[in-house]
């Protein structure tokens, strides 16, 4: 039998990833949903609903312009990998100015409805790159 200190962590971390028993059912869909993203445009507006079906992704939405401290709009996902028990992660990155934050409103089976807001001083001005992981 090899001692433990002769197992490299490489060995040891690929047959945890490879042997979902040894994880549970909870983490190897989190390493399933890391390397799964979807990706998705945003065509007509900012409240146009988009389809994406993957336990984690990256919407680029439609380019938009909001004053400061004013709320963007609402879009909703239709993805079945969300239920409504699902916990879902999201940030928003901007390329252009303002400060965009992003929070789910809903979750359904088969959906959740992303909210954006420009809570900076400075008026937002670009597309912005919403990511998501489902829980």
């Amino acid at each position: 039998m090899a001692k433990i200190s002769n197992i490299k962590p490489a060995y040891f971390l690929g047959t945890m990833i490879t042997n979902p028993k040894v994880l549970g059912s909870k983490v190897a869909d989190m390493i399933t949903a890391m390397t799964e993203k979807k990706t998705v445009t945003q065509l007509t507006s900012i409240s146009t609903g988009v389809s994406l079906n993957g336990q984690s992704g990256v919407i680029t939405t439609f380019a938009l312009t909001t004053a400061a401290d004013t709320d963007c709009g609402s879009f909703t996902v239709t993805n079945n990998k969300c239920f409504s028990n699902s916990v879902v992660m999201i940030t928003v990155g901007n390329s252009g100015t303002g400060s965009p934050i992003a929070t789910i409103t809903s979750t359904s089976n088969g959906s959740f409805v992303v909210k954006l807001r420009n809570v900076g001083t400075a008026v937002l001005n670009s597309a912005l790159t919403v990511n998501f992981q489902i829980i």
